[in-house]
């Protein structure tokens, strides 16, 4: 018995040291991005500009270049065998709203011409879902993204702790996909990669965020879209 309890403290002991460290990352990732973002671009660089919320941040990785768009750097680096400046507007807690008044303002004073855009927003707003609101916002969004803009719909949340969150991502998936035959988007099928790939080695300590494994399911929903010609 005392070895049981013995236990279940050392997993919760790991479990708070965790939820810290990823607490930790939101700043520190933050400042990566913002300085990787206005650093010199390289001669005949790829410009992949980025949006989204705390995934797009790479929170939950053991680095921000670990997370999907810093995976999606390094495939497009291989892909075209040029070097890769990334941009990436996302805020973690970022919901469609926010998308709306804080990056896509900041998107349009780019002044730089844009090879690659990709978005995962709406996360934050599974838990308070209302349809209309989301349409509403939603379409908003993607009125105003770069043309061929890779858009995921919402990941698999059965099976992590926020498993209540799923039928509202159904819900949500589906005004996405209604919505991006009316405008210049594709789209990344973010669900259905991550459900089949689902195990706990896929989340981070709040088993939520992705974890370095998880990320790689990630990355391959986009990239399954963005590798094509």
């Amino acid at each position: 018995m005392k070895i049981i309890l013995l236990l279940i403290a050392v997993l919760l002991i790991a479990e708070v040291i965790g939820l810290l460290v990823l607490r930790s990352q939101i700043d520190r990732y933050a400042t990566f991005w913002n300085q990787r973002a206005t650093g010199d671009i390289p001669e005949n660089a790829l410009i992949y500009v980025a949006l989204g919320d705390s995934t797009a941040q790479g929170i939950g990785a053991t680095s921000p270049m670990r997370g999907y768009v810093g995976l999606l750097a390094r495939s497009l680096e291989q892909k075209y065998n040029r070097p890769v400046h990334i941009i990436n507007l996302s805020s973690s807690g970022a919901t469609l709203k926010d998308c709306i008044d804080e990056q896509l303002p900041r998107l349009a004073s780019l002044d730089v011409e844009i090879d690659v855009a990709t978005i995962e927003i709406g996360a934050n707003d599974m838990n308070n879902f209302e349809p209309e609101q989301f349409r509403n916002e939603m379409q908003k969004i993607m009125e105003d993204l770069p043309p061929d803009t890779v858009i995921s719909d919402m990941p698999y949340f059965g099976g992590g702790r926020k498993k209540n969150y799923q039928p509202a991502a159904i819900q949500a998936n589906e005004i996405i996909y209604n919505l991006a035959d009316n405008y210049d988007v594709e789209v990344a099928k973010l669900q259905q990669e991550t459900r089949a790939n689902d195990h706990i080695i896929n989340y981070a300590p709040d088993f939520f965020h992705p974890s370095n494994a998880g990320y790689k399911n990630w990355h391959n929903a986009f990239w399954d879209v963005l590798k094509q010609p």
